[in-house]
């Protein structure tokens, strides 16, 4: 049964359960860290692959191009880790 505690974080999160933190040597970091730094590893992988395939010549404006695909990338990830939690 739901409390009225629990109510705030309910509205805010969608969930009961709070997402972990990241603990990395003894600092304790947001758990949002973990989706940045995921994303920005597939980013580059990405990033990578449509330089060598000559994706750029296609694109109007690479940077915002970039920006965009990590963007698309966070939220990607950060939906399937709420999904999985």
């Amino acid at each position: 049964m739901l409390s009225m505690t629990d109510m705030p974080f309910l509205l805010l999160t969608g969930s009961v359960f709070p997402m972990p933190d990241l603990v990395i040597g003894g600092l304790s970091l947001p758990h949002f860290i973990s989706t940045l730094c995921f994303s920005l590893f597939a980013w580059m992988i990405i990033r990578r692959i449509a330089g060598r395939l000559g994706l750029y010549e296609w694109v109007w404006h690479p940077g915002l191009f970039n920006l965009a695909v990590y963007f698309i990338l966070v939220m990607g990830v950060a939906i399937f880790q709420q999904s999985t939690f």
